[in-house]
C-alpha cells in the first residue's frame, strides 16, 4: 500500500536514498519539518519517476 492506493501484484514503487560524503569525511543530511512543528534528520531520497533509472532518480532527488 502506498498512501491511499494499493499496488497490483506485478507493480512496484521504487524509492531511492543518496548518501553523499565529501572528501573531508562529512556527510550531507537534511532536516525536515512538518506542520506539527516536529523535525527529523534524513539523507536525500524519494520516489523514482516513470522511466527513470535508480541512478537518475537519486541524482534528481539530491538536487531537489
Amino acid at each position: 500500500k502506498r498512501n491511499d492506493w494499493c499496488l497490483k501484484d506485478d507493480e512496484y514503487h521504487l524509492t531511492v536514498l543518496g548518501v553523499i560524503r565529501r572528501p573531508d569525511g562529512k556527510y550531507l543530511i537534511t532536516r525536515r519539518g512538518d506542520k506539527h512543528g516536529t523535525s527529523w534528520w534524513e539523507v536525500s531520497g524519494g520516489a523514482a519517476q516513470a522511466g527513470e533509472s535508480s541512478e537518475e532518480a537519486v541524482r534528481r532527488e539530491v538536487l531537489e
